[in-house]
């Protein structure tokens, strides 16, 4: 959630508010109904990201976690992975999802690892990323590369997503 607020049911018995700096993962497996509103006096503005699990027939699930802005601030924080970071939501597939805000001349670097794909999304300001300029609303693709530079003039947050190569599909 980047702005707002959402509010979630589900069959499963899950009723709550999901807000700002909050995640959700919804595993649907095999079959979940599920509902959201903005209920809010607020605009939302939030990702909403679907990932194939590395196995059908999964039990549905549901988790949320709210995660300080602290610690994202000039870093990039796994949000939601299937690669065992211990503090993100864990999710079915080889997939993680990392949010990071970068202060005025800030830089970070990516290490990718060979067969993954890389989409980097700008939710807020202006970023150099491989020396390509990028603001608010754009988006990068990465086909296995080997390092990506993250580098801001002013500030700039984004949503990255390392991905294998073999899961995608744009």
């Amino acid at each position: 959630m980047l702005e707002g607020e959402i509010t979630h049911e589900d069959n499963m018995g899950n009723r709550g508010v999901l807000g700002k700096e909050e995640v959700q993962c919804i595993t649907t497996g095999r079959g979940i109904e599920h509902s959201e509103f903005n209920r809010g006096k607020e605009p939302l503005r939030f990702y909403q990201i679907w990932i194939s699990p590395y196995k059908n027939n999964l039990e549905p699930a549901y988790s949320k976690k709210k995660f300080e802005p602290s610690g994202w601030k000039n870093r990039l924080l796994p949000l939601a992975s299937g690669q065992g970071f211990e503090d993100a939501l864990k999710i079915n597939a080889d997939v993680t999802i990392y949010r990071a805000s970068l202060e005025k001349e800030n830089k970070l670097h990516f290490n990718s690892k060979e067969g993954r794909f890389v989409f980097i999304y700008i939710s807020n300001g202006e970023l150099s990323v491989n020396g390509q300029s990028l603001r608010q609303g754009d988006q990068a693709r990465f086909d296995e590369e080997e390092t990506i530079h993250l580098e801001t003039a002013t500030s700039a947050e984004l949503v990255l997503i390392d991905i294998p190569v073999n899961q995608v599909n744009i």
